[in-house]
């Protein structure tokens, strides 16, 4: 099914650049579909127009056919200022975004917005890696994180632009300092690569250990290359009854934004292979709220200089962590405050508009982002 959307300020269209978009549709909630949403919602002072698609297997390519001459059409009649694709880095997804991407060897200047951190594997791969490299050369690629940027620049693209996502609720916590239980909120979908049941196993050593906790599981299972959808769907069956879990599946935003105010920690420790820029942290250190990762690049840039516990992988390691954020939860509240602050201005929706209509404007943003976090 594809859906064309256009939206035209005839006010500003002379000063306003026009914006051409490809892209999944973006009617569900996840960190993806909520930026690219933010994007539309921004360009509504230009002109712009999206076409997008519905996501799937290989029929999904025959689908898109009448989308492409669609947008084909559109490009060629009102000769756009930018083409912003919302890259896909999967093989079929490559595949679906190459008649999109040849444009810029027509003299288009396509603007790619990637939204994990598999960019660079799609690069790597043996086959289809050399016409990746060949075919975003020509273009500008949009990265949601500086650890990135080394890499992606080695492969010669035209222009790299780092553009942090959003955070877009007012949501603190309620911190209440004689409250004994210890609240841990698992706040992204539940895959075996980011973690999850390492978590479970933490929080069952340290109530072991005679630690109040309580643990509330929310998103939506997917299968990986650890475990699949159905071997998780079972491990989270299993897990229900314990009497200290609550497992209650993928939810609204605003209600995970509730979840946020009772809790007092997020733990991550994800190994995914394209983890970039959690929504589940953002959302954690703009309300002040505790935070567990492992030591990755993607977490670690991700967290900046908020004072997050890094651990190791293992569920001991996580337990250890768990423990010190009890012993320390008092005296590190002003601490958190403060970094949530910085949070909030580095996350907000106002600078997120602001570096995508530079970008989109072509003008400068008075970063420097040529090196990467190694």
């Amino acid at each position: 099914m594809i859906e064309v959307v256009s939206i035209k300020n005839e006010k500003t269209a002379a000063t306003r650049p026009v914006v051409h978009m490809w892209s999944a549709k973006y009617d569900h909630v996840d960190g993806q579909a909520l930026v690219t949403t933010r994007v539309a919602e921004s360009c509504k002072d230009a002109n712009f127009s999206a076409i997008t698609y519905r996501a799937g297997g290989w029929s999904s390519l025959i689908s898109s056919l009448g989308g492409y001459i669609k947008f084909w059409a559109l490009v060629i009649n009102t000769r756009p200022d930018v083409i912003y694709l919302v890259c896909s880095r999967s093989f079929l997804g490559f595949v679906r975004d190459i008649p999109i991407l040849i444009l810029a060897f027509s003299g288009y200047r396509v603007v790619a917005h990637a939204h994990g951190s598999d960019l660079k594997d799609l690069f790597r791969k043996k086959l289809i890696g050399p016409v990746a490299r060949f075919l975003y050369k020509k273009c500008e690629i949009i990265l949601p994180s500086t650890h990135l940027v080394s890499e992606v620049k080695r492969v010669g693209v035209s222009k790299v632009h780092v553009c942090e996502n959003f955070h877009n609720t007012t949501v603190s916590r309620h911190f209440d300092e004689a409250k004994g239980t210890l609240h841990v909120l698992w706040n992204s979908n539940v895959i075996a690569s980011k973690g999850v049941r390492e978590v479970v196993q933490a929080c069952e050593l340290a109530r072991g250990q005679g630690v109040d906790l309580h643990l509330t599981i929310l998103g939506k299972v997917i299968g990986d290359h650890e475990a699949s959808e159905e071997e998780m769907a079972r491990w989270l069956s299993s897990i229900q009854e314990s009497g200290w879990i609550s497992v209650l599946g993928s939810v609204s935003r605003s209600k995970a934004q509730d979840f946020l105010t009772s809790s007092d920690v997020v733990a991550l420790p994800s190994r995914y292979k394209s983890e970039c820029q959690p929504l589940a942290l953002i959302d954690a250190m703009s309300a002040a709220l505790e935070i567990i990762i492992v030591d990755t690049p993607a977490l670690r840039s991700t967290v900046g200089d908020y004072p997050a516990m890094v651990s190791g992988a293992a569920p001991s390691s996580i337990c250890s962590a768990l423990l010190k954020i009890l012993e320390d939860r008092c005296m590190r509240q002003s601490l958190l405050q403060e970094a949530a602050q910085r949070s909030k201005v580095r996350f907000s929706p106002e600078r997120f508009d602001s570096e995508i209509d530079a970008i989109f404007c072509d003008r400068s943003i008075d970063k420097n982002y040529s090196e990467g976090v190694e």
